[in-house]
């Protein structure tokens, strides 16, 4: 039996920097979709759309194949590449390692902002979140 693969698209807004911002997570199997919204706590974007990918992988049933869409790179590269133990954002990228090893999913990062269409698709999401 193959994997089920699920897309997961987060897309975060920050009031200002140290403030509490709001997060939009979608998950799609085929052609369900779930959203979800709640506030991020945490004092940068970066760390709020980490924290969301983390919350958005933790809640899966099921080990997947997750196609995880983020508005920018957060640090893609440092967040595997284990040597760079002082980038800013370490602890919050390891709890996201972790969600995924520990729910035995495969993980394909993809950042939104290097194609028109997850530009214009992370944009209908920011929308989204000033109309709640």
């Amino acid at each position: 039996m193959s994997m089920m693969e699920i897309d997961i698209f987060v897309r975060v807004l920050q009031k200002a920097p140290a403030e509490s911002g709001k997060a939009v997570v979608i998950h799609r199997y085929k052609e369900i979709a779930k959203e979800t919204y709640f506030t991020c706590l945490e004092r940068t974007q970066n760390r709020s759309i980490i924290l969301a990918s983390k919350i958005a992988i933790e809640s899966l049933s099921y080990s997947c194949k997750v196609n995880l869409y983020t508005q920018n790179n957060f640090g893609f590269s440092y967040m595997f590449e284990r040597k760079h133990k002082k980038w800013v954002n370490r602890d919050v990228g390891d709890q996201l390692l972790e969600a995924i090893e520990k729910g035995g999913h495969t993980l394909n990062l993809i950042d939104c902002s290097a194609t028109e269409e997850g530009k214009k698709y992370q944009q209908a999401l920011a929308q989204r979140l000033r109309n709640i």
